[in-house]
């Protein structure tokens, strides 16, 4: 009887040591998804919206917020850790290059050391051209960024610098 009451706690204890080994190892060989496109990798399918905030125009010869032109949404994907922005519009944009979602590292910089990924950005769908309504960027690793923002430009070349401004709208919380 003593040796059986034995066997089952040494059982127990293997057992209890395979399912911690089995989590650190599982994480440790898990993809990195960062900076890669969410639809592509699969990782939209297990997604849910965690934030959401209103997207307005701007009125860059009057300096002030206009009317509300869309949404920008926060998603979250639970089977890959990731996080991404999409910013949808209510109607199609009115020029080249009008807009892009924008997702922003909780503090300071991403560990390649820039400020934030947009739909421009590899592993994004591109900033929103004449006629399109809805642009994502890549998604990130949950643990460095927990915010989305979206960018709406004054002409469709303040965005390469060529002189212009840039309103920033939508910013949801973090999450």
């Amino acid at each position: 009887m003593y040796m059986n009451k034995s066997l089952n706690i040494i059982s127990i204890m293997v057992l209890a040591l395979v399912f911690v080994f089995s989590f650190s190892i599982s994480e440790s060989f898990a993809k990195d998804y960062n900076f890669t496109n969410p639809y592509k990798s699969g990782c939209s399918k297990h997604s849910k919206v965690v934030h959401q905030a209103t997207v307005y125009s701007y009125d860059f010869k009057k300096n002030k917020k206009g009317k509300r032109i869309g949404t920008n949404f926060l998603y979250y994907s639970s089977s890959c850790k990731t996080m991404w922005s999409k910013v949808v519009l209510s109607k199609p944009a009115p020029f080249n290059k009008y807009a892009q979602a924008m997702i922003s590292p909780t503090k300071g910089t991403f560990k390649d050391g820039s400020s934030g990924r947009y739909c421009g950005s590899p592993g994004g769908n591109g900033i929103i051209m004449k006629g399109q309504t809805s642009c994502y960027t890549p998604q990130v690793d949950h643990k460095s960024s927990r915010k989305g923002s979206v960018e709406i430009y004054e002409h469709d070349d303040v965005w390469l610098g060529s002189g212009g401004s840039a309103y920033i709208t939508g910013e949801t919380k973090s999450y």
